[in-house]
């Protein structure tokens, strides 16, 4: 076992003196996740997407429609639009062609004149051709305004009946009109005073072993960067244990096992060293990105052993799946192309990039079953979700019999090597 120790020194000190390869390996999640940062941070620390910017042309220019605009910009909607004049339809095109607004609103003339005489009316809306999610946002928002607009127009369409008949007619009205006109338009007034409190609602979110925390939607910076970033740390991982393993490769290739075997020191101690120097790199650079993820990316590092234990079983995975492909490739050229495919198609069925959870039934479950699909399920439940190490032993388990199991295969795809 001393032998095996001074082995894994060996190799990390040799390392730690040419470093660049790791380091630029280390960037490749820190470079995702900090784009996404640059895309989303800002609004992901609210816990809101990012307003659509959006185009309104006035053709009415009455009280109507500026409540209209009103709403867009100051009211209920203000956190999902970004409102600006359009400057008429060229100027609109203009800002569709630069990319610069995502929908036009045009409130049409006589918008006013018909909602007083109970006429139809439409907010005529415009998307941009060239963006695909964004108009569909705002169209989305915009019908449920209109919805509301409807509703809010019929519980006042009392009063205003009476005041159009009124107008129509062109006499002044009666005591026991007004009485009436006044009633149906204070009883209007209560009944939309009460809409106003659905402003007020608050969502209780329910979380297994946390109790309830009160919240009106969203996720702080923390918990998003907390999901998307593990799996692209395991990723990371995977091409970092090449880069790891190419070192034993070559002191195969160049004769250093040999010659370390001809002082007397066993293929078994050579093969724990190897390990040992592997799985100990590992640890140790996904402690920095958890570090560094932590102090980047508000990561709130929960169950510090927990995630330990985890990190252990996958730097195994890591470390076996290195030495077994080594153990059958001919060259260094030949492991780095078989490593590339492998590393690609485990991270995709494992949903290092795109959430496991976004996948069909089948494809989750299978994506559950791998070690960086269960590792990337424990740490998710771990850091966000705050679940007891208990509940993601399950996850924990699948990713530790990978681990054994693929160093296992490795032991034995090298003694055969050697044997042949």
């Amino acid at each position: 076992m001393h032998a095996s120790l001074l082995i894994a020194l060996h190799h990390l000190r040799r390392t730690l003196r040419s470093p660049g390869l790791i380091l630029v390996l280390m960037a490749i999640p820190l470079t995702i996740a900090g784009i996404e940062y640059a895309a989303f941070g800002r609004s992901v620390a609210t816990g809101k997407l990012p307003p659509v910017k959006v185009l309104v042309m006035d053709e009415d220019s009455s009280f109507a429609s500026g409540f209209v605009k009103q709403f867009l910009s100051a009211g209920p909607a203000k956190d999902r639009f970004e409102v600006s004049d359009a400057g008429g339809l060229d100027g609109a095109r203009e800002q569709f062609s630069k990319g610069n607004a995502s929908a036009l609103i045009v409130i049409p003339k006589g918008f006013q004149q018909a909602l007083l005489e109970g006429r139809q009316t439409d907010l005529i809306l415009y998307k941009n051709p060239t963006q695909s999610i964004y108009p569909e946002i705002a169209d989305s928002v915009l019908d449920i305004a209109v919805s509301v607009g409807n509703g809010l127009i019929a519980q006042a369409r009392q009063p205003l009946d009476q005041l159009r008949k009124l107008s129509d007619e062109g006499r002044r009205p009666t005591d026991a009109e007004v009485s009436a006109i006044s009633t149906a338009a204070y009883r209007a007034g209560e009944r939309l005073a009460a809409l106003g409190a659905l402003q007020g609602i608050a969502i209780d979110v329910q979380r297994p072993s946390r109790g309830s925390e009160k919240t009106t939607g969203g996720s702080p910076m923390g918990a998003f960067f907390g999901t998307i970033f593990p799996g692209l740390v395991l990723f990371a991982l995977l091409f970092i244990s090449e880069a790891l393993a190419l070192r034993l490769l070559r002191d195969r290739t160049r004769g250093l096992q040999r010659r370390l075997m001809m002082a007397c020191v066993s293929r078994v101690a050579i093969a724990v060293g190897g390990v040992i120097y592997v799985v100990t790199g590992l640890l140790a650079i996904l402690a920095l990105l958890g570090l560094v993820g932590h102090l980047l990316f508000a990561i709130e590092i929960r169950s510090p052993a927990g995630l330990a234990l985890i990190g252990l079983g996958f730097a195994l995975f890591a470390a076996g799946l290195q030495m077994a492909i080594a153990s059958l490739a001919r060259s260094e050229r030949g492991v780095q192309a078989v490593v590339g495919g492998v590393v690609m198609m485990v991270s995709l069925i494992g949903g290092s990039f795109v959430p496991l959870e976004s996948y069909p039934p089948f494809l989750r479950a299978i994506g559950l079953l791998t070690p960086n699909g269960a590792a990337q399920r424990a740490m998710v439940d771990l850091i966000v979700n705050a679940q007891p190490f208990a509940h993601v032993l399950p996850s924990v388990a699948t990713v530790w019999c990978w681990g054994i199991v693929v160093l296992a295969a490795a032991v034995i795809l090298d003694r055969r090597r050697r044997d042949a």
